[in-house]
């Protein structure tokens, strides 16, 4: 019996979509929830989150697929992880400061 490991790419694409996902609905609940859960009961808002999603897994992706090609699985996922939150905050605090 033989054992298939998980490819690089796919480790690298659940990494960035969980990533994304959390980081969005923490956006979302700050800032379309006024600090709860309701703004999931407008369809519109789902719209909005799907694009948000969507823009913010591919960043993660690609800082993590870019770290790859010089460090292992392992080290791109935790320092993309941590790049990718970081520049995450910084765009949203500097674009949405009042």
């Amino acid at each position: 019996m033989t054992t298939t490991l998980p490819s690089a790419s796919s480790s690298i694409s659940k990494a960035a979509l969980l990533l994304g996902f959390l980081m969005t609905q923490f956006m979302f609940y700050l800032d379309e929830g006024y600090y709860d859960l309701r703004w999931m009961l407008s369809f519109g808002n789902w719209l909005a989150f799907l694009v948000y999603f969507g823009i913010i897994s591919l960043i993660f992706y690609s800082i993590m697929w870019l770290v790859s090609r010089f460090t292992s699985i392992r080290t791109a996922i935790f320092t993309g992880s941590a790049v990718g939150i970081s520049l995450v905050l910084l765009i949203v605090f500097t674009l949405f400061r009042s």
